[in-house]
């Protein structure tokens, strides 16, 4: 009998180390999974902040193209402003002038002091 307790014995502290090496490998296992689960959650974080920084640089443009629509309006508006006032301009350069004439004491009196001389209407001008 005491051979059979000897190996009963041996077969006891091997399902010991077992079960030891198998506690040990679901502790590694534990660790490993947790592990996993962080770097999921991390993965999950990240992927949030990307797409809300792509959400933010998609609003950037939209209100870019905005901006953009409104100064490309307001440049058609000033090209529109500009060929009216080029019209005006032309249209009032080709209008009669005043003629300027200084009687013979405000010719010297002009010269000296460096004054303008007074208009007089052209006679026929529409500004009398």
């Amino acid at each position: 009998m005491g051979l059979r307790l000897k190996k009963i014995a041996t077969t006891i502290k091997q399902l010991s180390e077992v079960a030891n090496n198998v506690a040990v490998g679901m502790r590694q296992q534990d660790a490993v999974t947790q592990e996993i689960a962080r770097n999921a959650g991390a993965a999950a974080k990240g992927t949030r902040d990307v797409s809300e920084h792509i959400t933010e640089v998609s609003n950037s443009t939209t209100k870019t193209g905005q901006m953009a629509s409104k100064a490309l309006t307001a440049a058609a508006e000033l090209a529109d402003q500009s060929h009216l006032l080029r019209h005006e301009v032309e249209r009032h350069l080709a209008q009669p002038r005043l003629v300027c004439q200084l009687s013979p004491p405000l010719q010297k009196f002009s010269s000296d002091r460096g004054d303008s001389p007074p208009l007089r209407a052209h006679p026929y001008s529409s500004h009398r």
